[in-house]
Formats: C-alpha cells, sequence, structure tokens
C-alpha cells in the first residue's frame, strides 16, 4: 500500500507513527466516503462508504471508471465534476445523487505533480446530505465554480454570473432593457428570465420576433386593427402589445424592423399609448419593453438603417451576453443540461466520455448554446451506444479554430510536408504537456516513442 505525496504515490511502513494497516483501518471506517481518481477517471482507491452511496464494495469499483460507480443515477454531477477538476484545475463541490438514490455533497480536490503543472489525482469527499452540519465547509470555492441553474439559464463561468446578476437588477424596475448576443446565446431565455423575477411575473409575457412577421403586417400584430381596416380585416384584432397589459412584451432582433415602423413604435413608446389600425383611439399601455438583437446598431445608426432615438429609447439597460466561445466554463455544465433533457425526452441513457467532452471545449461554437443543444439531441437519437465517445462525435467538431494556423505544403513533397505537420503537432503538444509522460498520454503514443519525438523535433527531452 502506498501514500500520495503531491499527487505521487509513495511506498512509506509507516506514516505519523501509524502502521499502513492501521492507517487503511481508519480511512476505510471514515463515515464519509473517500475516492483517488487518476487521469484515466479510474477509481484507484475507494473505502467502505461507498457500498452506503453505490451499493458495491470496494473490490467491485476499485480499478473501475467513475461512470461504473453511477450507472442509472437520474442526475450525477459526478459525470461532469472530476472532468472539470482534472481540467480547470481547482478544486469543485456539488450536491449529488448516487446510484441508489442517496442525496450527496462531493468536494473534489487536485491533486499535483513534483512540478505542479499537471494533475495526476482527484481526490473526493462524498457526504450524506443527512450529515451535514450546517459549519463553513473546509474549502469553500467561489459559487461561480459549480453549475449554477437560474431557470432555463444553466451556467458556470463568471461572465454568466454577472449577466444573471445585471439580469435581476434590470427585472426590479420598469425601464427598457436592450439585450445583444451573438445569435444563439440565450437572449429570449434571459428576456424571459428578467420578466420571471419582476414584479410583473403573474402577467403575460408576449415574445414577437420582429423578422418572422411581413413588414406590411408588423402594425397589426403589434398594435391590433378594427374591423375593415384593410382587406381580410373581417373582425376586431386585439394586438400584441394589448395581449402583454400589465406584464411584459419582448421585441426579439428589433434591429430587423424597417424605418417606417421604427417611427411608429418610438412615438408608441415615447407617449406610452398605441392606436390599432384603421381606429381613431390612442389607448394607454402598461408594459414592460424588452429589446433583443444580434447587431451591432451602433454601426446600422452610422449607416442610417436603424434610428439613433429609437435606440436611445430602448437602450435604458443594455445587456450584453458573451459568446460561449468565450465562456468555456459553460460548455460542460450546458452538455449535462442537454443531454439529461433529451435523454427524458428520447429515454436514452448515456454517459459522455472525458476524452469527447475534451474534444467538444475545444470547438468554438459559432452558433452557441442552440448549437450545443442540437449537438446533444443528435447524439441522443443516432448514438446506439450507452457512452459517447470521441469517435461518435460529429466531423464539425474536429475542425481547426479559425485563428490556428495549418502547417504549409513545402515544395519537397509528401514527406516533408507530414514531417512539418509532426513538428508543429510535437512542439504544441510538449508547450501545453511539458513532460514527456503528459506528452504521451496527450498524443496516444508510448512514452519511448514520444521521447524520441520530442528529441527528434525539440531537443527538449526530459
Amino acid at each position: 500500500m502506498g501514500l500520495l505525496y503531491k499527487g505521487k504515490m509513495k511506498t512509506l511502513e509507516t506514516h505519523h507513527n501509524l502502521t499502513l494497516s492501521q492507517l487503511a483501518h481508519f480511512v476505510d471506517n471514515m463515515p464519509d466516503e473517500l475516492l483517488v481518481i487518476d487521469k484515466d477517471l479510474r477509481i484507484v482507491y475507494v473505502n467502505n462508504a461507498c457500498k452506503r452511496h453505490y451499493g458495491r464494495t470496494q473490490k467491485e469499483l476499485i480499478g473501475t471508471t467513475i461512470w461504473y460507480g453511477c450507472e442509472g443515477a437520474s442526475y450525477d454531477l459526478t459525470k461532469t465534476l472530476v472532468p472539470s477538476v482534472f481540467r480547470f484545475k481547482r478544486p469543485m463541490e456539488h450536491a449529488q445523487r448516487t446510484y441508489t438514490g442517496a442525496s450527496v455533497y462531493t468536494t473534489a480536490v487536485p491533486l499535483f505533480d513534483d512540478l505542479d503543472k499537471e494533475v495526476e489525482y482527484v481526490v473526493m469527499n462524498v457526504r450524506d446530505e443527512r450529515q451535514k452540519t450546517g459549519t463553513a465547509p473546509i474549502i469553500t470555492p467561489s459559487p461561480i465554480l459549480t453549475p449554477a441553474v437560474e431557470g432555463s439559464l444553466v451556467y458556470r463561468s463568471k461572465a454568466m454570473h454577472n449577466v444573471v446578476q445585471l439580469a435581476h437588477q434590470v427585472s426590479a424596475i420598469d425601464s427598457p432593457c436592450l439585450i445583444s448576443g451573438d445569435t444563439g446565446t440565450g437572449k429570449s431565455l434571459l428576456a424571459k428570465y428578467i420578466h420571471n423575477n419582476s414584479p410583473r411575473a403573474a402577467k403575460n409575457f408576449v415574445s414577437i420576433n420582429c423578422a418572422s412577421i411581413p413588414h406590411g403586417l408588423f402594425e397589426s400584430e403589434l398594435f391590433g386593427h378594427k374591423k375593415g381596416a384593410f382587406t381580410h380585416a373581417i373582425c376586431n384584432k386585439k394586438g400584441l402589445l394589448a395581449e402583454a397589459e400589465g406584464g411584459t412584451i419582448f421585441l426579439d432582433e428589433i434591429s430587423e424592423l424597417p424605418l417606417e415602423m421604427q417611427a411608429k413604435l418610438l412615438n408608441t413608446l415615447q407617449e406610452r399609448e398605441y392606436r390599432p389600425v384603421g381606429d381613431t383611439r390612442s389607448y394607454p399601455f402598461d408594459v414592460k419593453i424588452l429589446a433583443a438583437t444580434n447587431r451591432n446598431i451602433d454601426h446600422m445608426i452610422k449607416n442610417k438603417v436603424f434610428r439613433a432615438d429609437l435606440y436611445y429609447r430602448i437602450n435604458v439597460f443594455e445587456i450584453t451576453i458573451p459568446p460561449l466561445r468565450e465562456r468555456i466554463e459553460d460548455i460542460i455544465p450546458l452538455c449535462m443540461h442537454f443531454k439529461d433533457k433529451f435523454e427524458a425526452q428520447y429515454g436514452h441513457i448515456k454517459t459522455i466520455t472525458a476524452e469527447a467532452l475534451s474534444i467538444i471545449c475545444q470547438y468554438e461554437w459559432p452558433g452557441n448554446i442552440r448549437e450545443v443543444s442540437h449537438l446533444m439531441e443528435r447524439l441522443a437519437v443516432t448514438n446506439v451506444n450507452n457512452e459517447i465517445r470521441p469517435v461518435d462525435l460529429p466531423a464539425f467538431l474536429y475542425k481547426r479554430k479559425q485563428n490556428e494556423k495549418v502547417p504549409p505544403e513545402t515544395e519537397a513533397g509528401l514527406d516533408a510536408s507530414l514531417l512539418a505537420l509532426e513538428k508543429e503537432i510535437v512542439n504544441r503538444a510538449y508547450k501545453t504537456h511539458q513532460t514527456v509522460r503528459s506528452v504521451a498520454k496527450h498524443l496516444g503514443v508510448s512514452t519511448t516513442r514520444a521521447f524520441r519525438l520530442l528529441k527528434k523535433h525539440t531537443s527538449q527531452a526530459h
């Protein structure tokens, strides 16, 4: 038996005057579960508390991957917590549910190698919820390190934490708010969050996509119309603004409004009253105005395709949602959120390997959250295995990032081009991983071959 020191497994006869058999006896009989997990996500040690949590013995679990001990769990963040600790190299904690249905609180801590660069093991302490005493935990990471779920908003990053905090402040007031961000970043979800946390939550939330309604019908849709106001107006119709009375109206893709309609909307917002098409009267309204755009309105104003006065009217407060490529901490929580969603919808229970998650995190996600949702639904439907592996991922995830250079072809032909590519790959791996063993694992080759490659291309084999 050995002891872990700074991530290294060292063999000792005694430890602080305790024999190893005594120490093992104490640890094995701790009320809290203790697990040690290596870089391959295999359990190298677990104490006897595992039987209470998973219904399996030490002998059954040691040597298996973390997925084995959690099969069948209705919702188990062990699937994201351990890979995340290896990836982000910091402690994390979260409430979880195990295979047997036990509610537990897990704290995971990374143990580094001698150079303090690579995580070699993750040590996990798993405590029954009922055993919590209410005292402060030994390790208290920032709350943004663990996934937060606010309504339909799922995030872990500090950037999104700040966005949600600002949205919560905006929800308490009636001033208009403009939500900007790339396509698929969740602008409509944030608008719904603002409404649901506002004093108007009991009233209607009415969403209108300004790009999807023909320009000639937009005024009628927003303000309503009187019978006979135009051809086919065979009865009075209430507009969406009236439908939202007392609640919130969300003008999605407001930048797509034609200039003529922008002028009418501006007048409506200024006067706080609207006039249905064909009517001679105006009607007051009490509605919170939210709008969203994925375009640069400043540039549109300069190009005279969007009114500056309307922009200032709707932009009393502005919230910008950063794209997913700028908040990679949110990718894994979103994957797990949509995986659980589509598992419930299609009845296909699957796990995702750490290697697959690593590839998913390296993609730039130009379609943002919507693209993540589509990927997870696709995998839930098309993948026939119970495990999602790198081979199961679609080819687009392996495309190079836009700023990643491709080695140029050389005039010497194929062999020289392949040699140049090999050199770039080896140098990039060494720059990131620093040690022969880590480079070997990253490239999927033996340590001996990694040593030869480093000596060949970097003269840094050590």
